[in-house]
């Protein structure tokens, strides 16, 4: 079983960059980002991405950056436009 910040490391080093590679190239819809995001959700707070456990923090917050006080997860939307405009 991971900790809450084994999985965070978790997330922002595969689940975001393996998001990261396909949004440079292409568009993505709000749909798929939106499916994306409860994935990380569900794995951040169960440990599984299949169990559904209540959120301990609003998401909001927690994509926040960390000099906000957040996790520095960021919105998926906001870092493919960024880098379509490459």
């Amino acid at each position: 079983m991971l900790s809450i910040a084994n999985r965070i490391c978790l997330i922002k080093l595969v689940l975001n960059s393996l998001s990261l590679f396909y949004m440079s190239m292409f568009l993505v819809s709000k749909g798929v980002i939106g499916s994306i995001c409860v994935i990380i959700q569900r794995f951040l707070w169960s440990g599984s991405s299949d169990t559904f456990k209540l959120c301990k923090v609003a998401w909001f917050k927690v994509i926040w950056s960390n000099s906000r006080g957040g996790l520095g997860l960021g919105l998926l939307y906001n870092k493919n436009m960024t880098l379509l405009l490459k």
